[in-house]
C-alpha cells in the first residue's frame, strides 16, 4: 500500500505461541510481541519496513510538517523506531531501559501525571 499499515491484537498467554507460529509463515509482514499485563500479550503487526516512525514521517509529510517540528513520546520497545526518526525523540520516565538508552530526551513524569503535557509546556520555546 502507499500508506503505512499497523495493527495491534491482544491475546491471552495460552494463545501466544499459536499466533506466534502462524505469524512466522508470512514473509511480507513483520510483528513484535510484548507482555502487557498478567496473562495478556500484544502483537503489533505491520508491513515490512513500516513502524511508528515511518507512520509519523508519512503523516508529517502529508500535512507539510517540517522534520524539525516532529516530537515523539514513547515508553516501550515498539516506540524505538518512532523515537529515532523524530527530531525530538522523548522517553517517558517510566520507559523500558532499551528506549531510555536511545532517547536523547526524557520526561520527568509519566502519562498518569501529564508527562507529555508538562514536557511540552516546559520546552515550548
Amino acid at each position: 500500500p502507499n500508506r503505512p499499515l499497523i495493527a495491534n491484537i491482544y491475546v491471552k498467554s495460552m494463545n501466544k505461541e499459536i499466533i506466534d507460529e502462524k505469524m512466522k509463515k508470512y514473509k511480507d509482514i513483520e510483528y513484535r510481541i510484548w507482555h502487557v499485563h498478567d496473562d495478556i500479550y500484544s502483537f503489533e503487526i505491520f508491513d515490512v519496513g513500516v513502524g511508528k516512525g515511518s507512520a509519523m514521517l508519512y503523516l508529517a509529510n502529508k500535512y507539510g510538517i517540517d522534520h524539525e517540528d516532529t516530537f515523539a513520546f514513547g515508553d516501550q520497545t515498539n516506540d524505538i523506531d518512532m523515537i529515532i526518526k523524530a527530531h525530538y525523540g522523548i522517553a517517558m520516565i517510566n520507559s523500558c531501559k532499551e528506549l531510555k538508552d536511545i532517547a536523547k530526551y526524557h520526561t520527568k513524569y509519566d502519562n498518569n501525571h501529564n508527562g507529555v503535557v508538562r514536557y511540552m509546556l516546559k520546552h515550548k520555546d
